[in-house]
């Protein structure tokens, strides 16, 4: 069960957008997606060329132990399992080779295994491994080129296109909160936080919201944001209202002043409802004049001053519901 006060999460739909874009722009698709090398290898002198002709597909799942063992490394050695690892489909590369006057050209379905890290508030990708088709019927300088030259301008590409996302969590006047943990889980990108006050996050499974990408936030945070929100916009706030009544030779003359003191406010059930409790400093005084009608002056006095009071609590609520209404 997680306990974390902050969670963004995403799942592949929203990598695969921004991908399918990327992808699409003819301005990068010869950068990015495509190229060709020449390259010698035991005597014998050759090119070649790649083109990946489809949108790459993210999965975010962990690879299982037979994709981990198929993989290989950009250096040729085998790819180790490590946590937070997830799949880039590649389902049209193209590989052109022609070497000791022979030309082949093959369209295949490739494999990335990458590992998601973050470092502050910018996703970085590791590619750890390319899944190729079965070499051992391939000539020794396809193999070569495969292993020399495929296998890592390919999961350089992979690295290009989802590095350095940005993460930033949403802001909250006054709080802070801890450095941010990732994890792959139950197929979405997870990135959590909690209140700086509290231990790192540590991201379980769990069986997240179906929405392709979400925001969650504990009562904690709830609580904190409007309490360090009220701290700077509510407390200590001054409030004064004056005003006369008066009529066939009486009058009164009234003041109501006040100071907001200190606003607590706490989570509910409801996460659309907040509590709020809060102190007033207030002091009233009146002025009487009178040409008649004494007594019954004396009473609406005191009832235009209950009222005032009254009014200046309702304004400073109106003016606290607008604060939070905001957020």
């Amino acid at each position: 069960m997680n306990d974390l006060d902050l969670i963004l999460g995403m799942d592949a739909s929203v990598a695969n957008r921004a991908v399918a874009q990327l992808h699409g722009r003819s301005d990068l698709r010869s950068r990015l997606f495509q190229g060709s090398e020449a390259q010698e290898f035991q005597g014998v002198s050759g090119s070649g060329s790649w083109d990946i002709q489809s949108a790459p597909q993210v999965e975010f799942r962990p690879p299982n132990s037979a994709e981990w063992s198929q993989a290989v490394k950009a250096d040729g050695g085998a790819t180790a399992p490590q946590q937070n690892a997830f799949l880039v489909h590649l389902p049209r590369l193209t590989v052109s080779i022609t070497a000791l006057g022979s030309a082949k050209s093959d369209t295949i379905d490739v494999t990335a295994l990458c590992a998601a890290q973050i470092s502050g508030t910018r996703l970085s990708v590791s590619p750890l491994g390319l899944m190729i088709p079965d070499l051992t019927r391939a000539t020794p300088f396809d193999q070569f080129f495969y292993r020399a030259v495929i296998i890592p301008k390919v999961l350089a590409t992979v690295n290009s296109m989802l590095s350095n996302i940005n993460v930033a969590p949403p802001t909250f006047e006054g709080v802070s909160l801890t450095a941010p943990a990732i994890a792959i889980s139950n197929g979405k990108l997870i990135v959590a936080f909690n209140l700086s006050y509290r231990d790192a996050p540590l991201v379980a499974d769990s069986q997240w919201p179906s929405d392709s990408n979400f925001i969650l936030t504990s009562r904690r945070l709830l609580e904190e944001a409007a309490n360090r929100g009220a701290e700077r916009f509510v407390e200590g706030k001054d409030f004064n209202q004056t005003g006369s009544e008066g009529g066939s030779g009486f009058s009164a003359e009234y003041r109501v002043w006040g100071r907001v003191g200190r606003v607590n406010v706490s989570a509910t059930s409801d996460p659309t409802i907040l509590n709020c409790t809060m102190s007033f400093g207030l002091s009233a005084s009146a002025g009487v004049n009178v040409l008649g009608g004494i007594v019954g002056g004396i009473v609406d006095a005191g009832n235009v001053i209950g009222g005032g009071i009254v009014d200046a609590a309702e304004e400073t609520g109106k003016a606290i519901k607008n604060i939070f209404s905001g957020w």
